[in-house]
């Protein structure tokens, strides 16, 4: 984790140890990176080296379910493992410096934003599940790619399954964006993005991945949309599908988090932080997709409610206890979600 002052980057805060992965079994659960030092720019290289080394010798060789970082920190500890990489490299490490929590963002980088080249912007542009394709919603792939040839950006990709134009002049700023608009693709929310879209993220899930056990991408969108018509588009609240329990979508550490289980039946998830600095819990098993709508209305009604001034979904169910026992709140009226498509 990077740590910059005044614009300089002054070192790192290094953490290891996570994992998303959740398969319902104590031996084998999700967790969180863990602080274990901190790290001058000129040795961070070396530093990952000792990680991966003493991972490699010291870590769990015969059970492939358990060669990950993760249990060799949950075994001995990140206490550990800072003074076997002070061995390894010969020299102290400084212990991890304290983030205050004011200091925690998560940026999309949706919008337009200033370079430090004079004239010149970078654009983030939101893609529904992260799916550069031309279908239904739009001209997605065939748009972007002409954006491309025409003002040469440079493209990235964003955690959040969005793009980033870098590089573009601010005289083609308002052309770019209303070409993106025309093909259903949003720089912020507005028409064609909702607040509460803004904020979710899928795995893809079947038919891509052989491992998926329940839809993901193909119906996180039909999921918000229902939400969307019960109210609460305009809610900032992450949620996150994952069709099995690897979690590609990072599904333990959202507000509101859906593991697929089985074919149209997801666990329930809540009380994740928004900043991701938090791990949410298991409230509901092995529930209907169809279901999903109604259970989570009842729980964003319930926060609207009960909630401080400013709190977050996530900081209010793990203040209140959803997060840790079940739904307890009247379920919403909502449609039934019949979109499901076939996983063929």
């Amino acid at each position: 984790m990077a740590l910059i002052d005044d614009g300089r980057l002054r070192g790192y805060n290094l953490l290891a140890g996570a994992a998303s992965g959740d398969a319902q079994q104590s031996e084998d659960i999700p967790a969180l990176g863990s602080p274990i030092a901190f790290v001058e720019p000129h040795r961070i290289f070396p530093v990952v080296d000792a990680v991966i080394g003493i991972q490699r010798d010291c870590g769990n060789r015969l059970d492939r379910k358990q060669a990950r970082l993760k249990y060799l920190i949950a075994a001995q500890g990140p206490e550990w493992l800072h003074e076997e990489m002070e061995k390894r490299l010969g020299y102290s490490l400084a212990p991890p410096e304290a983030i205050p929590d004011s200091e925690w963002h998560v940026d999309d980088h949706l919008g337009w934003h200033p370079q430090s080249q004079p004239d010149l912007s970078y654009g983030g542009v939101y893609v529904p599940m992260g799916r550069v394709v031309d279908g239904p919603a739009g001209p997605f792939r065939s748009t972007l790619r002409g954006i491309v040839e025409d003002y040469r950006p440079e493209l990235r990709i964003t955690p959040g399954q969005s793009l980033v134009l870098a590089h573009v002049s601010s005289k083609y700023r308002s052309e770019i964006e209303a070409r993106l608009n025309d093909a259903g693709l949003a720089m912020s929310p507005g028409k064609n993005l909702s607040v509460l879209m803004r904020n979710a993220t899928s795995c893809v899930a079947l038919p891509t991945c052989p491992l998926a056990l329940a839809e993901s991408e193909r119906v996180l969108p039909a999921l918000i949309r229902r939400l969307e018509e019960l109210g609460y588009a305009g809610d900032a609240v992450s949620i996150r599908v994952s069709g099995c329990p690897n979690s590609c979508s990072r599904a333990p550490t959202a507000e509101i988090g859906l593991l697929g289980r089985a074919p149209g039946k997801y666990n329930l998830y809540v009380g994740g932080s928004p900043l991701g600095t938090r791990l949410n819990r298991l409230i509901q098993e092995n529930v209907v997709f169809d279901e999903l709508p109604a259970r989570i209305a009842a729980l964003l009604q319930a926060w609207r409610q009960e909630r401080l001034p400013e709190e977050p979904f996530g900081d209010w169910a793990d203040r209140t206890g959803f997060g840790s026992q079940p739904v307890a709140v009247a379920a919403a009226s909502a449609p039934a979600v019949s979109e499901m498509p076939s996983a063929t």
